[in-house]
């Protein structure tokens, strides 16, 4: 169920649009549409998916973070009288950068047991989260859109949709946050019959195998072999191109490599 909300400037003749949609499983998604009703331009600057407050900061705040093969590292710490902020600028997602997603724990949290709270926006390019401590024990949580270098021009009569946010509550730690998400993604994002309904197909992904050594003699072993295991996919990685011979060369980097 959807519950639609109208906000509207009748001096400018602006509508925001507040979409709150609930699913089974304590899951809660939100968006935001911006109509420009009047007859000029208007420049939106920071428009973000989510605001939530809540009223307590007994809370431990979790974000993920990692790099090239240490990807999703977990930084767990206790809310103090600050703001915790996460962002990128690099234009798309990566394992090189944060993940556009906040947990907020209670104390003594695990991964089988305690409250969680996690917030997620379905978007890959530059994003903002914010944790915000108020001066009377409460915190604001915030999402969405990067303001940094944002601009959008919204001409009369058009209008410019937020991503979504996913709130995910649960009882059952960790684990039951996660299994809530996973369910979500796999039954209501996915799209496609090998993603969503059937079951997937086995692969075998060259990479561990070979490294950079690929040539053609190699990869039609490797998948006569595996078809008389039953894989049924066969993935070439890395080194398939010329003078890929380590991870230093052949990407056309910035630096001509």
């Amino acid at each position: 169920m959807t519950l639609e909300i109208t906000l509207q400037d009748k001096v400018r003749n602006q509508r925001i649009l507040l979409y709150y949609t609930i699913y089974e499983d304590a899951v809660v998604t939100r968006f935001a549409k911006w109509i420009n009703d009047g007859t000029e331009p208007i420049e939106i600057c920071r428009f973000l998916s989510m605001n939530m407050d809540l009223p307590t900061q007994e809370y431990d705040v979790l974000t993920l973070s990692g790099a090239h093969t240490e990807e999703k590292n977990v930084y767990r710490r206790p809310l103090c009288a600050d703001s915790v902020t996460i962002e990128s600028s690099r234009g798309t997602s990566s394992p090189q950068a944060t993940p556009p997603f906040i947990g907020l724990l209670s104390p003594g949290t695990t991964e089988e047991q305690g409250e969680v709270l996690g917030v997620n926006l379905i978007y890959s390019g530059n994003f903002y989260g914010c944790v915000q401590c108020g001066q009377y024990g409460t915190i604001r949580v915030q999402l969405g859109i990067n303001p940094y270098q944002f601009g959008w021009q919204l001409a009369p009569g058009t209008s410019f949709c937020t991503p979504e946010a996913v709130l995910v509550y649960s009882v059952n730690g960790l684990s039951g946050m996660s299994n809530t998400f996973h369910k979500l993604y796999r039954t209501r994002v996915c799209r496609g019959g090998w993603y969503r309904d059937r079951e997937r197909p086995v692969l075998l992904n060259s990479w561990e195998g070979m490294y950079f050594e690929i040539n053609e003699e190699k990869m039609l072993t490797l998948a006569e072999e595996a078809a008389e295991l039953g894989i049924e996919l066969l993935v070439m990685d890395d080194g398939w191109f010329k003078g890929r011979n380590t991870d230093t060369t052949s990407l056309g980097g910035l630096d001509g490599r």
